[in-house]
């Protein structure tokens, strides 16, 4: 009798670690099929593995075919986790289904072939793990942690074979949040950073790069995707600081007449207007004065007037570039209101055509006279300024002018 019980815990223990577990290191919960061949192919199903969890879900055969085969669907996703191998499934209900190869005699709305990806099982009585990594793309935006393969140019390798280090990054709705870390192929930290933007890439703030033997090769602090400090070491060890210093510049002025509400109603005139921004390479900040009236002369002159340059080039020489406010800055007269918009160049024709847009509200005045407008930190990758008139009976002049402040190191 204690020779069986033995015998039966011995049996017990190789059937608990003979087991094909899954885990999911995605940010979402996911369902998963797996299917297997045993004279015929089998498909079973859903398996809901939750983030960071692992689902046992397959028991070999101590003789059975060690290829394995699995596919997911990711929760509120519209992409899952698929391979090459179509076999039958349920899109919506618990399955067991044999001869899941073939679907012909099977009338049902509810059945679909899904794409199953090949992997080799350990041999009975060893458990195999599958990790189920994903990059995780929702309604068009990056989410959750992504694994990256880099080619030795810190370029996102195409191909498997060119891949000499790796990045582990996390979105939220397209955007990186925390820190990024790259990684030598033997696992060793690379790099540390973080991003404003990963198109086009961005650096923020602090970020620091290693050695292979964990050394520290260079750090790096960045203000609005430039670099403002730097700080290395040479060949034989002295270490290197650069300091950025700021340049000031002025882009033309820009003038716009633009009609009122009721002209562009009756007699086909513009009410809104667009006016580009192009900023010179090494921008960490920008800021805009503006002034509008309804007489071209008084914008005129307020304009040949504009001090916000000469106000910047004083303020960078005395306080430094991170003690500049608005309150330092001289606010140029106007006369009459308009609405001024800062946004991503996507919304260029909603903008113009009076149908919804996302601006970004910092850089954003509206039912103002004049101003000035300080843009820090700002995400958008190629912005425009709209100038609204919402006047119904007269038209407005507008003059609006950026200064860029540039480091150069």
């Amino acid at each position: 009798m204690k020779k069986n019980f033995t015998l039966l815990l011995f049996n017990l223990f190789i059937l608990s670690n003979a087991q094909v577990v899954l885990k999911n290191n995605g940010a979402r919960k996911i369902y998963v099929a797996i299917a297997y061949y045993d004279k015929s192919w089998t498909t079973k199903g859903w398996f809901q593995i939750e983030p960071n969890q692992e689902a046992s879900v397959y028991t070999p055969k101590i003789f059975g075919n060690t290829n394995f085969y699995y596919c997911a669907t990711i929760d509120n996703c519209d992409m899952g986790i698929y391979g090459s191998t179509p076999l039958l499934v349920d899109k919506f209900n618990a399955f067991t289904f044999p001869n899941a190869d073939n679907s012909q005699s099977i009338n049902n709305q509810n059945l679909s072939k899904y794409k199953f990806i090949k992997t080799t099982i350990n041999s009975f009585p060893d458990k195999t793990l599958i990790n189920l990594n994903y990059n995780l793309i929702c309604n068009g935006k990056k989410q959750g942690k992504w694994r990256l393969g880099l080619d030795k140019e810190g370029n996102f390798a195409e191909v498997e074979d060119d891949i000499r280090f790796y990045r582990d990054i996390n979105f939220e709705n397209g955007i990186p949040k925390g820190w990024v870390k790259d990684y030598y192929s033997d696992g060793k930290l690379k790099a540390e950073f973080k991003l404003l933007s990963y198109e086009p890439f961005r650096y923020d703030g602090n970020c620091t790069w290693y050695k292979p033997d964990g050394t520290i090769e260079k750090e790096q602090t960045y203000k609005n995707g430039v670099v403002i400090s730097q700080t290395s070491s040479d060949s034989s060890g002295d270490i290197i600081e650069k300091q950025a210093t700021y340049e000031i510049v002025k882009l033309p002025i820009q003038n716009v007449y633009i009609n009122s509400t009721s002209n562009e109603y009756w007699k086909g005139g513009n009410s809104k207007t667009i006016i580009p921004v192009d900023l010179p390479d090494g921008t960490v900040e920008w800021y805009y004065e503006y002034t509008s009236s309804r007489s071209k002369e008084k914008v005129q002159s307020s304009a040949n007037n504009f001090k916000l340059a000469s106000d910047l080039s004083n303020l960078i020489d005395k306080t430094g570039l991170l003690n500049i406010s608005l309150s330092m800055l001289t606010t140029p007269p106007g006369n009459d209101v308009c609405d001024i918009f800062l946004f991503e160049s996507d919304y260029y024709n909603n903008f113009l055509n009076g149908t919804s847009f996302n601006h970004y509200p910092i850089g954003t005045r509206q039912n103002f006279k004049s101003g000035v407008v300080q843009i820090r930190n700002q995400p958008l990758r190629k912005p425009m300024i709209g100038v609204k008139n919402n006047d119904l009976s007269y038209g407005i002049n507008v003059s609006i002018q950026i200064v860029a402040v540039v480091a150069k190191i």
